[in-house]
């Protein structure tokens, strides 16, 4: 293993993931309804972002431009994620379906975009001098480009859950959503500190709020999901 802590934290996100799509899989009956499917493979999606960047650290010896790329393949992935993520929202707060996959559309095409970039300005990933974390990629104005759309889907994803807050009685109920609305608020800063990485810094913070961000949607999923079918509430 090389860069074991990026490696491993890696890891940690994956198994997050891994979590709650294993819960909404075998505990939820409605996956087949489009928002529930898009939120169930948001997770998937998010794991598979981070298994793929796990991997090369797991396989090769040293950084090299087929490390570089297996971010870039990674970059698809996380866009799907919060494509999907986009997607789930336009379901609960837009009934034209016209306006619905006019808004998606535009969305795919600009993380489509972003994506491509990637692929045609790619980096061989540096390490830090320590050895233990990777600088995956360090071109600033893809990056933003990129992390745009990640604050487009996780603020819209936030606000989609803030605006049903009051629709909901039980206590439960109310603080999933509010752990659902924070975790995706800050989502979009992790990947805005990981991508265009210049120092460990940002490193650190990034998945300081991804590894937080998760364990949030995982207690939403998981934990109240299983408090609310005890005490037999809409899960």
């Amino acid at each position: 293993m090389i860069y074991p802590y990026t490696a491993i934290l890696h890891g940690v996100l994956a198994a997050l993931c891994f979590i709650s799509f294993f819960y909404l899989i075998y505990f939820k009956k409605d996956l087949d309804k489009a928002t529930m499917r898009a939120y169930f493979n948001w997770f998937l999606y998010f794991f598979l972002y981070n298994t793929i960047l796990m991997l090369p650290l797991l396989i090769f010896s040293e950084l090299s431009l087929l490390v570089g790329r297996f971010f870039n393949v990674a970059m698809i992935f996380l866009g799907l994620a919060a494509w999907q993520a986009f997607n789930m929202s336009l379901n609960l707060l837009i009934t034209n379906e016209l306006k619905r996959k006019l808004f998606s559309f535009f969305y795919l095409i600009g993380i489509s975009i972003a994506v491509v970039l990637y692929f045609i300005y790619a980096e061989i990933p540096k390490g830090s001098d320590d050895g233990n974390w990777v600088l995956w990629y360090s071109g600033e104005y893809i990056s933003l480009f990129y992390s745009l759309f990640m604050f487009i889907a996780g603020w819209t994803f936030s606000y989609t859950f803030l605006k049903s807050f009051l629709n909901f009685q039980s206590p439960l109920l109310k603080t999933r959503i509010i752990l659902y609305a924070l975790a995706s608020f800050m989502l979009p800063f992790a990947s805005f500190f990981y991508f265009g990485v210049q120092n460990t810094l940002e490193v650190y913070l990034s998945f300081a709020l991804s590894i937080l961000g998760m364990i949030l949607f995982a207690i939403g999923n998981v934990f109240i999901g299983i408090l609310l079918k005890s005490s037999q509430q809409i899960p």
